[in-house]
C-alpha cells in the first residue's frame, strides 16, 4: 500500500492490508453516531459500538510498539469507547484530553455543548500473566542487585516522582502500587528499566526481537572496530558518561558495553549520535523508536485545551477540525518521517496537517465526495493557507 494517499473504501477491509506494527501514530476523528450524513453515523447503539470494536482491534494491530493513537468523539459514547479499549491489554490510556471548541449553542433546555474529547492511548503495555509470580521475581532481583529498598530501586529507574506525604516526609509514586504487591501490570518503559537494572529471568525480556537485537549488537560492535575505536572513545563521541550514580552515592558503569551484549538499547537521543559517529545506516531506527515512547513539547502542557476554536471554514465536511489541532496532537507523538494512519480521514484535515509537518500518512475514507474533498486540499500550492483554520 502506497503511503501520502488517500484511499477510498471501508476501512475495516482497507486495514487489512497494514502489516502488523506498521504505523507510527493513529489520529482520526471517527463518526459520532449522533445522525450525521456519515456511513455508520445513525445505528443502534448496541451495534455501533460493535462496529467500533471492529476497527478498534485493528487500529492496535497496525499500530507499533511505542506507538500512540489519538480519537476525537463527542460525549454521546465516548465512555463506552474507552470501555472497549480497555479491553485491550497492549494500549494504555495516557491522557484524557478536553478540547473546549468555544462553538456551542444556548438554549433553553441545558447547557451548551462546546467542547470535545480526545482519547489519546499509547501501545507500551507488556503483559505479565501471572503478575503475584512477576511481584516476587522482582523482589528476588531487586535485593540481588543491592537495593534495599522499593524507593532505591524506583529512584534509579529514573520513571517516577516523588510526592509529600502527610507527615511531611517525600517518597516515589508510582499510580496503582509497585509490582512487588502482585497487582500492577509494567509498562513497556519499565520492564525496560527493569530489566536494565536487575537482570531478568528469560521470560521478562522483550519478546519477538532477540533476532533483530543480536543483529544490531553485531552490527555496532563491527562498525567501532572498524574505526578502531575503543569503548571509552566511543563513549566519549556520542556524549555517554563513563559513571553513573546511585542515589545511594555509589557508582556503575556508563553502560555502552550494554548496547553490544544486547542487555539494553540506545536512547533515540544516544541512538542518533551513535548513527552519526558510526556511520549506521537506517535498518534499526524502528527497533530503537518501538522501545520508547515518542512525546515532544508542544503548544499546551495540560490536558484541557482551549485552543484552536472550532473550524468555521468549512469544506462540506460538517465535523471538519482544525489544522493546528491535529498538528499539535501530530507533534507531540510523531517525528518526521514517521507514519500516520487516518482510517477516517474525512476532508482530509491529518493528511493536509501531515504534510506540513513532514509526517508520511495513509488516509482512508468511505465517502467518494469527502475523498474528492481532502484530495483537493492536498493539491493546494500553498498547504498552509488551511493551518490558521
Amino acid at each position: 500500500m502506497e503511503i501520502n494517499k488517500i484511499y477510498q473504501g471501508d476501512c475495516l477491509e482497507l486495514m487489512k492490508q497494514l502489516p502488523n506494527n506498521s504505523i507510527d501514530l493513529v489520529v482520526t476523528d471517527p463518526p459520532y453516531n449522533i445522525g450525521k450524513d456519515f456511513e455508520n453515523d445513525n445505528l443502534p447503539k448496541e451495534e455501533y459500538l460493535k462496529w467500533c470494536w471492529k476497527w478498534i482491534k485493528e487500529l492496535n494491530r497496525v499500530t507499533d510498539v511505542g506507538g500512540a493513537i489519538y480519537l476525537t468523539l463527542g460525549w454521546q459514547c465516548v465512555a463506552e469507547i474507552k470501555v472497549l479499549f480497555d479491553k485491550i491489554p497492549d494500549l494504555r490510556l495516557k491522557n484524557w484530553i478536553i478540547w473546549y471548541r468555544q462553538d456551542g449553542w444556548k438554549g433553553d433546555k441545558g447547557f451548551a455543548q462546546s467542547h470535545e474529547h480526545i482519547l489519546y492511548f499509547i501501545k507500551d503495555n507488556y503483559l505479565v500473566k501471572d503478575l503475584r509470580k512477576f511481584g516476587e521475581h522482582i523482589k528476588e532481583k531487586r535485593i540481588e542487585a543491592g537495593y534495599k529498598t522499593i524507593s532505591e530501586l524506583m529512584g534509579a529507574m529514573g520513571l517516577y516522582k516523588k510526592i509529600k506525604r502527610k507527615d511531611g516526609s517525600e517518597d516515589y509514586f508510582s499510580g496503582i502500587g509497585w509490582f512487588e504487591s502482585g497487582k500492577k501490570q509494567p509498562s513497556l518503559r519499565e520492564i525496560i528499566r527493569l530489566n536494565e537494572l536487575l537482570n531478568l529471568d528469560e521470560e521478562y525480556k522483550l519478546k519477538g526481537k532477540k533476532e533483530e537485537i543480536k543483529q544490531f549488537c553485531e552490527y555496532i560492535r563491527s562498525k567501532r572496530k572498524g574505526k578502531k575505536y575503543s569503548v571509552q572513545k566511543i563513549k566519549s563521541l556520542i556524549g555517554m558518561p563513563n559513571i553513573y550514580a546511585k542515589d545511594d552515592g555509589r557508582n556503575i558503569d556508563g553502560g555502552y558495553n550494554y548496547f553490544e551484549t544486547g542487555f539494553r538499547l540506545p536512547t533515540p537521543e544516544i541512538y542518533s549520535n551513535l548513527k552519526k559517529v558510526l556511520e549506521l545506516n537506517d535498518n534499526f531506527d524502528r527497533l530503537i523508536q518501538s522501545n520508547y515512547i515518542k512525546f515532544n513539547k508542544i503548544d499546551v502542557c495540560d490536558d484541557v485545551w482551549l485552543t484552536p476554536k472550532s473550524e468555521k471554514k468549512r469544506l462540506g465536511h460538517p465535523t471538519q477540525k482544525p489544522v493546528k489541532l491535529f498538528k499539535r496532537i501530530i507533534t507531540a507523538s510523531s517525528n518526521k518521517g514517521d507514519l500516520v494512519l487516518d482510517p477516517f480521514m474525512g476532508s482530509g484535515t491529518t493528511a493536509v496537517a501531515c504534510k506540513q509537518l513532514g509526517r508520511n500518512f495513509i488516509g482512508f475514507e468511505i465517502s467518494n465526495e469527502y475523498c474528492k474533498i481532502a484530495n483537493k486540499r492536498l493539491e493546494q500550492s500553498n498547504l498552509n493557507e488551511w493551518s490558521s483554520h
